[in-house]
């Protein structure tokens, strides 16, 4: 980025073209760019493409992108948030949602009513892949001209036949191709980690295409120096009102910052300025931004000030954003009792007061995940000791914090995690960049800090494709073989979909590749497997229809352990293993050994304490046990069984009561875990940042379920309430490749594939629970989750 902000040198793995700039609307300033086009053009073909990060759902308005002032030309979001293009030939709307607020999405929509067949006329593409399922389908009649390139007056954020429905978010990097359908990669590529990374477009325009890359300040008046610039060549500038310079933001595609998060939220209608204001009587917000290590700092401007409460600080993500059970926060605390004096409240204790803040203070927050600290400012300076270096060792789920603010009736905020030193033209601003020249602070941040940012954000020790991916096929009646994988598996699980029941089937080579595992029951071994091969690249299915059943479609999902067919034993417990395969930086091993009925300990082989392990008797007739450890209340104690619904049990004999260590987990007498004489088999996982999570959540039977943050974009999601009887669920993004995801499939039943209610969404950052359900939304339930990702949240896009 360049201008007054400082310069990042931090570029896409995959390529090194940087949008420094992106323009804020903020819907309630009703905000437009507009022009009238001076000449008609060409009203057959056109292109559009712009990155748009929305920052708060539609909540029963029509957000526009650009609209013609006749002709009800328009491309906006619905009230539901999906995606339309209206004219007079009618309405396509998308069946995907688009209600991620964490990130930026690519969209391309290309007109061509020249195209003999209807379903080319008209083509919408999201972060490069195009869209096939809609909800209302119409497509223009062959030749249609429509009021897009006509001679009209355009508008950008605005429903230009009635200047409202305006647009609540960013958007960035904006071309409209002239005379042209272009597609995604014109515009951008795939990157290192399956993420869609803008390049630089070097297309023509035609004659009255435009490009808006909003690096210019100035508002008003269409020219070379203000906001709605065209930068084609052409000069079709386009003429800014109830924009600000201050709407000009550094907040892009590729350097996404954190905002407040509008559906991690109580109340997500009080979120304006993209998401950075926060309104009176929201309760509770939490950041978009939840990190695991590092030093971290963010502001927030005490703006309009009454008789009620604000609070700063940070939160655990496992916690439910909406309440406070006593032990999820340190902030400080603004009491509602009509003074200006300020508390700091750790872990549900509050202190004395301790000093005093006013309408127009700034109070900084900055916290080191190492240390276990965090410190609060007022204006730059620290409020009293207390508020320095403050211990937050003591909160229970503390892996993963995420600022967190908190208003009341009278109280209204503007946060700046990096993006705005202005704190939405509140304040002039003060263009202090971190350590890393990253930023725009009104104070510079202490020393080390950085701004919550994805170019600040660390990489992932994994690249999650080449560790775990999921392959669909369709069964062809006989034996095949399945490739695209990108890696030799050490794990697969498959199950037929569809509306006929048939078993999960787990195949490992750690013990007999020929063999197969049943999750839904508790058999042991069965032979179905004999002529199952792994490759460098996929599997081959055995000659068995449990594999193979013509005509069915499957999905199996492919876990590498250390990549290889050897797995050799591991001696660090006092029970030697016949094999173990460990994939150390996945946090993922594989390992077997001959139980003994007594106890004893096995190696893992994972160097870290394993959170999550599953336990399988081979050869007998035993139930699936699972530990889960340290995470959702459940430890050493407790197990799960994965073929039934069981709720979590308390029992000694499963684990001794011992939790794993780094190198061993513990087995006692039960032939479960370490039945006498007979082949175990265990998988093991432990959470790896930006990789993997195994983590937890309460249950609120509402369709407005609990968010969780994850720190990724999910490819594969296994939950199970703990607290109470309920079936296992997965979901992933290869059954379902947009929003909302449908299709359910339990662990522990036969049963064929739900696809009747929309579960939940995936969004960059992590998952919403978007149905109440018994299995994995009971009210106040306590559910476990083992989730993978598809991309880090660094390098996410919005889903």
């Amino acid at each position: 980025m360049s201008g007054p902000f400082g310069s990042s040198q931090w570029m896409y793995k995959s390529g090194s073209y940087e949008i420094a700039n992106s323009l804020r609307f903020n819907a309630s300033d009703t905000p437009v760019l507009a022009r009238t086009y001076g000449t008609a053009t060409n009203r057959k073909i056109w292109t559009l493409s712009v990155w748009v990060k929305r920052s708060n759902i539609s909540g029963g308005t029509y957000p526009r992108i650009m609209s013609t002032a006749t002709g009800n030309d328009n491309i906006n979001f619905m009230n539901t948030d999906t995606l339309r293009l209206e004219s007079d030939f009618g309405q396509l709307i998308t069946a995907q949602v688009f209600r991620d607020v964490s990130a930026w999405y690519h969209i391309v929509v290309a007109y061509d009513s020249t195209q003999g067949t209807a379903a080319n006329r008209v083509k919408f593409f999201i972060n490069g892949t195009q869209v096939t399922e809609f909800g209302t389908t119409n497509y223009p009649d062959q030749d249609d001209e429509i009021d897009f390139n006509s001679d009209v007056i355009h508008q950008i954020g605005q429903y230009a036949d009635g200047g409202s429905e305006n647009m609540e978010g960013y958007m960035a990097e904006m071309h409209w191709i002239d005379g042209t359908a272009k597609v995604p990669t014109d515009f951008a590529e795939s990157g290192d980690y399956g993420e869609w990374n803008p390049i630089k477009y070097d297309g023509s325009y035609g004659d009255e295409g435009w490009y808006l890359d909003f690096k210019s300040s100035g508002v008003g008046t269409a020219g070379t120096t203000t906001i709605g610039a065209d930068r084609s060549g052409n000069t079709n500038h386009w003429t800014s009102s109830n924009i600000a310079t201050t709407d000009q933001m550094i907040d892009t595609p590729t350097n996404n910052f954190c905002t407040a998060h509008a559906i991690d939220v109580q109340t997500a209608d009080k979120l304006k300025e993209g998401a950075l204001q926060v309104e009176p009587g929201n309760g509770r917000t939490r950041g978009t931004m939840a990190v695991t290590s590092g030093k971290w700092y963010f502001e927030v401007l005490l703006k309009d000030q009454s008789n009620s409460t604000v609070d700063v600080g940070i939160s655990g993500v496992v916690h439910e954003v909406g309440t406070d059970d006593g032990n999820e926060f340190v902030r400080i605390q603004h009491p509602s009792n009509g003074e200006d004096k300020v508390r700091l409240n750790i872990a549900g204790s509050t202190t004395d007061e301790i000093g005093a803040v006013a309408n127009g203070d700034i109070i900084g927050c900055f916290f080191d995940m190492a240390a276990e600290e965090v410190s609060f400012l007022v204006n730059n300076s620290a409020i009293a000791a207390s508020c320095t270096g403050v211990d937050f060792s003591g909160l229970t789920n503390k892996d993963m914090m995420v600022p967190i603010v908190i208003t009341g009736g009278g109280r209204r905020i503007v946060c700046n995690f990096g993006q705005d030193s202005s704190f939405s033209g509140n304040k002039t601003a003060g263009n202090n960049a971190d350590g890393k020249g990253i930023g725009d602070f009104f104070y510079a941040p202490p020393s080390g800090f950085l701004a919550l940012c994805a170019s600040n954000l660390p990489e992932s020790s994994v690249i999650p494709q080449e560790h775990f991916n999921t392959l669909l096929y369709t069964g062809s009646g006989s034996a095949a073989g399945h490739r695209g994988l990108g890696f030799r598996p050490n794990w697969i699980w498959g199950k037929k979909r569809g509306t006929a029941a048939q078993n999960h089937w787990w195949i490992t080579d750690v013990t007999n590749i020929n063999k197969q595992l049943i999750s839904d029951n508790d058999g042991s071994e069965g032979s179905e497997a004999n002529g199952t091969a792994f490759d460098p690249d996929g599997f081959d299915t055995a000659g068995n229809d449990l594999f193979y059943n013509n005509g069915s479609p499957y999905v199996v999902w492919c876990w590498k352990g250390n990549g290889t067919n050897t797995s050799p034993s591991n001696t660090n417990g006092s029970i030697n293993t016949q094999a173990t395969n460990a994939n150390i930086p996945a946090g993922f091993s594989i390992t077997a050994w001959a139980g003994t009925g007594a106890t004893g300990t096995v190696g893992h082989g994972l160097g870290q304490a394993p959170q999550l392990i599953i336990v399988k008797n081979r050869d007998d007739d035993e139930n699936w046990c699972v530990l889960v450890n340290g995470v959702g209340g459940l430890d050493a104690t407790d197990f799960l069984r994965l073929d039934t619904d069981i709720a979590v049990v308390d029992d000694a004999d499963r684990w001794n009561d011992t939790a794993p260590s780094a190198t061993v987990f513990t087995v006692d007498t039960d032939n479960q875990t370490n039945g006498d004489g007979d082949n175990m088999v265990a998988w093991c996982f432990h959470s790896v940042e930006g990789y993997s999570k195994v983590g937890s959540y309460k249950g609120n039977n509402n369709a407005n379920g609990a968010f969780i943050n994850t720190g990724f974009r999910p490819a594969f999601v296994l939950t199970k309430q703990s607290s109470a009887t309920g079936d296992w669920t997965i979901h992933d993004s290869a059954r379902d490749i947009d929003n909302p995801l449908f299709n359910e499939l339990n662990p522990n039943t036969n049963g064929a594939e739900g696809t009747s209610d929309a579960d939940m969404d995936f969004t960059a950052n992590g998952f919403k629970i978007r149905r109440a359900s018994g299995q994995f939304n009971a009210n106040d339930a306590t559910v476990i989750y083992l989730a993978f990702a598809e991309t880090p949240f660094k390098y996410a896009n919005g889903r």
